[in-house]
């Protein structure tokens, strides 16, 4: 394999790594943002259920929804990379015979 080759895979395996840390920390934020509702909601003394779900149970359903599809998406982009990797090892053991 050429050396371009090998570097543009090389490049590629770093970006979806970044990417991947991004979603991860993007899923990770939703999940943080439900959870400081439910802190304010109980700080401002919001302890009916009915109304205390009316406030939160949407912003839970959204972060649970996001960080599922971007965990997801995230192991999409790790079997992607790890082939990536895979096409690295096999240029450098054909390089090296």
């Amino acid at each position: 394999m050429q050396k371009e080759t090998f570097e543009k895979l090389e490049k590629k395996v770093s970006t979806l790594f970044k990417i991947r840390i991004c979603m991860w920390l993007c899923a990770a934020a939703a999940n943080i943002y439900w959870m400081v509702v439910s802190f304010w909601l109980y700080a401002v003394g919001v302890y009916e259920p009915v109304e205390y779900a009316a406030y939160l149970r949407p912003r839970l359903y959204a972060g649970v929804i996001i960080s599922v599809i971007f965990i997801c998406i995230s192991l999409a982009l790790r079997s992607r990379s790890d082939m990536y990797k895979e096409q690295i090892r096999h240029s450098t053991e054909s390089a090296a015979d």
